[in-house]
């Protein structure tokens, strides 16, 4: 933002305390109290705007991150938004199955969730951040699981739409008699 010196000297030649020309002493003393007071301004907008998660820039988020203790610089702004997005929203009510799999985007991926005796099953459908290692990302998204129960992942390398694709029916699938390992390793053919 820039200050501007008529206001300023309009505001104070209504005083009548002083004479204002463009020439004078005050004048040139305004000038520069208006570039310092635009420093301060400029810097004032650049603080509100970096403060708020949903304009912030690089600098902003890497203070968020900071807090949150993720760092996720090699992600793009928007999805480092996203993810702090879930990770602040995080209550101490979010243990269902839906708000796991809310949860799970702060880690950095996409999942189902589902819940078992032997724990939270987790089906990854989409990484996020693909840059981070499946080990890693297990190890970000534990904050979010109970403490009684551990997350238990499975990261498939094949989608439905990969079967989907192929000239097979489901019926011909199970003819092949296969697991899902099988079927990660093979495509499905």
């Amino acid at each position: 933002m820039r200050m501007d010196t008529s206001r300023m000297m309009t505001i104070l030649g209504d005083t009548g305390l002083y004479r204002l020309t463009d020439e004078s002493f005050i004048a040139g003393e305004l000038s520069a109290y208006a570039a310092g007071l635009s420093l301060v301004y400029d810097a004032l907008e650049e603080l509100q705007r970096e403060r708020f998660l949903t304009t912030a820039g690089d600098r902003g988020l890497r203070l968020i991150e900071s807090i949150t203790g993720r760092e996720l610089e090699t992600a793009g702004m928007e999805e480092r938004r996203t993810m702090l997005l879930y990770r602040l929203a995080i209550t101490q009510n979010d243990f269902t199955c839906a708000k796991i799999g809310q949860a799970l985007t702060a880690a950095g991926i996409e999942a189902s969730v589902s819940e078992d005796i032997d724990g939270i099953y987790v089906n990854v459908i989409r990484l996020l951040r693909p840059d981070i290692s499946e080990a890693n990302i297990a190890k970000a998204a534990e904050p979010f699981f109970p403490a009684h129960l551990p997350g238990i992942f499975d990261f498939l390398k094949q989608s439905f739409a990969v079967f989907d694709e192929q000239d097979m029916t489901w019926s011909q699938h199970d003819t092949l008699d296969r697991t899902w390992t099988q079927f990660e390793e093979y495509g499905g053919k």
